[in-house]
């Protein structure tokens, strides 16, 4: 999370010199939003943290050069000593293309869970749904 970014979740101001425009890290104004939320999650203690963009999972056999990027590796404690890492692919829409590489990872990588997420206004989780893909369909979540 960038200092600005920061400074917006704490109420701060947005104004910045015109020649200090720094580029945001973020692929688009949905991952950046979807960070702002995460960022309250963590200070409120609802996760212990996240990354984005953290790792490359490898699709396919060997010499096939497939990867699939991952938006957001998010951290939850449940219980003092155990964590559940999940990986969160944000979209506005989800084409077939990147439903069947998320998938894919999901059934490779079956120890940790994957999820879609979309921007929802009219969602009860503060603008957010969520979808568990692959064999971890239905375990509970807070985020």
């Amino acid at each position: 999370m960038t200092a600005r970014e920061l400074a917006l979740l704490q109420g701060g101001t947005t104004a910045s010199p015109p020649s200090a425009t720094p580029k945001s890290p973020y692929r688009s104004k949905l991952e950046a939003r979807y960070a702002m939320h995460l960022e309250a999650l963590r200070l409120d203690g609802q996760i212990a943290q996240w990354t984005y963009e953290p790792v490359k999972f490898r699709l396919g056999l060997p010499g096939r050069r497939c990867w699939y990027t991952i938006d957001f590796e998010v951290v939850v404690s449940h219980l003092p000593g155990h964590v559940q890492i999940e990986y969160h692919a944000v979209t506005g829409y989800t084409r077939d293309d990147a439903r069947v590489k998320i998938e894919a990872v999901a059934n490779l990588y079956s120890w940790y869970t994957f999820v879609i997420i979309r921007e929802d206004r009219h969602a009860t989780c503060e603008g957010w749904t969520r979808e568990v893909v692959g064999t971890k369909k239905g375990m509970p979540s807070n985020v």
